[in-house]
């Protein structure tokens, strides 16, 4: 009886009023504080990307979660799931892939919008699946922005024809066409019609209007675009490189296909632009071209082993597949492929050694010969009884 007295009294008018006046009261007091932050770092791009009815609804999402005190760890989907927006605090390294890691392969990633607050507070990132509307030359919005595009190459002296910038348009998302300026756009066209019709990659580094951030971009043909953006955040994050913001677009290439595009704006780890001329640009620009072929468990290995690069990676991950198939008709469960990577991974030093060896030795440039081969033994940190034993452990 007293339990039904007490709801009914909550639920009386006079208690709601007091209720909405206290909600009130909470999300306005965290609005005020969430709302200038939230425009003074988040980058100019971001509001530049994103209408105003998603500002607005990713202010609601972050104010909503200050208020009732929860993490500001959040997924968003549109009611028809074409949209997913993720907000996480903290713009660590590796955290796109992670991200990017939980989407879903189908329908199709489209488009992709990452933005980090410049303090590192939060990362706000967009995805779009599906099939997105095109460029369409009538509305006079989007054909002005074309126009812009042809006048610019003009003045700039860009060796282009007016219809291969139109031809261009016809196959680009209206959106894409919207956000995009002059540069970006005629930057995408050269790397467009260099990997248009193959199945190359092309990587360029630009330096930004910030000294100490750079822009990599990508451009790739006939590839899930999910997986590239993955495998690219996973390398990315693999050599200490931090993501400030990335795009995806994709543009249709007929008769053979599509184009997409990854825009990456970043820096180094201790916060610097990418300098060109380093060993780092060298290496990451050498792995992006031949990210499209990796598999993700090499991808994963070298995270997990920072500086052993992707070659290496690769070599290790083959002499465990060997060793597997040498091994697995004397023990299915001792020799899985699983124990045999953990032990190489446990004695990594010593499988390097194995590995770097066997480089040497068929090296086409100076191959190793055989002498020499023989007195180089790569077992000097653990010995081959040690690294059987773990495996059979």
């Amino acid at each position: 009886m007293r339990q039904t007295a007490t709801t009914e009294a909550l639920s009386g008018p006079k208690v709601q009023g007091v209720l909405v006046a206290e909600l009130s009261s909470e999300f306005q007091k965290a609005a005020e504080q969430v709302v200038p932050w939230f425009v003074s770092q988040m980058p100019p791009m971001y509001f530049q990307d994103t209408p105003p009815h998603a500002v607005h609804a990713h202010l609601r999402a972050i104010i909503a979660a200050k208020a009732s005190g929860t993490p500001l760890d959040l997924t968003i989907r549109s009611e028809d799931g074409r949209e997913w927006t993720s907000i996480r605090p903290g713009n660590r390294i590796g955290v796109l892939a992670e991200i990017v890691g939980a989407l879903p392969m189908e329908p199709s990633l489209r488009v992709a919008k990452i933005h980090a607050s410049a303090d590192g507070a939060i990362v706000l990132d967009t995805f779009e699946f599906g099939e997105q509307p095109l460029y369409d030359a009538k509305d006079a919005a989007q054909s002005a922005r074309v126009d812009a595009a042809i006048r610019w190459a003009r003045e700039h002296g860009l060796d282009w024809k007016e219809s291969e910038i139109r031809a261009y348009a016809a196959g680009c998302a209206a959106d894409y066409i919207a956000t995009l300026t002059p540069l970006r756009l005629s930057k995408h066209l050269s790397l467009f019609q260099r990997v248009s019709g193959s199945d190359g990659t092309e990587v360029e580094l630009e330096a930004e209007s910030e000294p100490n951030q750079s822009r990599i971009t990508l451009a790739f043909s006939n590839a899930r675009t999910r997986t590239m953006l993955e495998r690219t955040a996973v390398l990315l994050g693999a050599a200490k490189v931090s993501i400030l913001r990335a795009y995806l677009d994709q543009v249709k290439d007929a008769p053979h296909g599509s184009v997409t595009f990854l825009g990456f704006v970043v820096q180094t780890n201790d916060g610097k632009a990418i300098d060109p001329k380093s060993d780092l640009w060298k290496r990451v620009r050498a792995e992006m071209q031949r990210v499209k072929w990796l598999n993700f468990d090499i991808l994963h290995l070298a995270s997990r082993h920072e500086g052993i690069g992707l070659q290496r990676a690769e070599a290790v991950m083959a002499f465990c597949h060997l060793v597997h198939q040498t091994l697995v008709h004397k023990d299915r469960l001792a020799y899985s492929f699983s124990r045999i990577l953990a032990a190489a991974e446990a004695a990594m030093d010593l499988t390097l050694k194995v590995i770097d060896l066997f480089g040497e030795r068929f090296n086409p440039d100076q191959t190793l010969d055989e002498g020499t081969f023989a007195r180089r033994p790569p077992c000097a940190a653990r010995s081959n009884s040690d690294a059987r034993s773990t495996v059979g452990s």
